[in-house]
């Protein structure tokens, strides 16, 4: 789904599948968390993240909805509550990567 230095410009809703997260560290590769559909993933509202860091990988078929960030503004402006479920969730999951 992405690769380390690529834009973090997409807000990612993965309905389902299974993904994997790798990092690299101390020139291994290392499992840093998966993600299990449906989730939240990508770019959020507010997120100051601009590269992503590791490698995002399909353990197997996965549907996923991408809005790219470019429609934000927009999002933002139309739908406060889901705008405000989505920076509690950027919220949590800095606290549970952390």
């Amino acid at each position: 789904m992405f690769a380390p230095g690529d834009p973090i410009d997409r807000l990612l809703v993965i309905m389902d599948g299974s993904f994997v997260l790798k990092i690299q560290r101390n020139n291994q590769l290392q499992t840093a968390g998966t993600f299990d559909g449906p989730t939240i993933s990508g770019m959020l509202p507010y997120s100051r993240a601009d590269k992503a860091k590791g490698y995002a990988t399909a353990l197997q078929d996965s549907s996923v909805m991408v809005l790219h960030e470019r429609h934000f503004h927009e999002m933002i402006r139309e739908c406060h509550e889901l705008t405000t479920a989505l920076v509690h969730n950027m919220s949590s999951r800095i606290r549970n990567f952390t």
